[in-house]
């Protein structure tokens, strides 16, 4: 069986499993089901089969549907999206973002490589075995 496909099955098979699973005492069955999606979404998001950004546009659309098929529903679709109107959100998002170009670009020890050389300890940066593919 293709690697994609077994990752992408047992995600829909961590969704459905919640969907015929008696939810604890303590939960709705509303409540199960979202926790199972955001579940999957995080083994999703480990495992890589997709990027990330299908892997959460993804979970985003299961949950705006998980939260209309019940009739008595205190979340309303316009909620689950409701948390990327934060500035917060956009900011930490920002951050990560940055970091990781910074990150794999190589900029962060051409710029920073007196940080980089402290902290790794290597002199140049062909001797360190993660930036011997930017050498210019």
């Amino acid at each position: 069986m293709n690697t994609r496909l077994s990752k992408i099955v047992c995600l829909f098979l961590i969704i459905c499993l919640s969907l015929i699973t008696l939810s604890p005492d303590s939960l709705s069955k509303e409540a199960w089901i979202l926790a199972s999606i955001y579940l999957a979404a995080i083994i999703g998001l480990v495992s890589k089969p997709y990027p990330e950004p299908v892997i959460i546009i993804a979970a985003l659309a299961a949950s705006c549907i998980a939260s209309t098929h019940f009739s008595g529903s205190t979340i309303k679709p316009l909620d689950v999206v409701n948390g990327y109107s934060s500035g917060t959100t956009w900011l930490v998002f920002s951050a990560f973002t940055l970091s990781a170009a910074f990150v794999s670009t190589g900029l962060c020890c051409c710029h920073g490589s007196a940080i980089c050389n402290t902290r790794t300890g290597y002199g140049r940066r062909s001797d360190n075995p993660f930036m011997s593919h930017f050498i210019f």
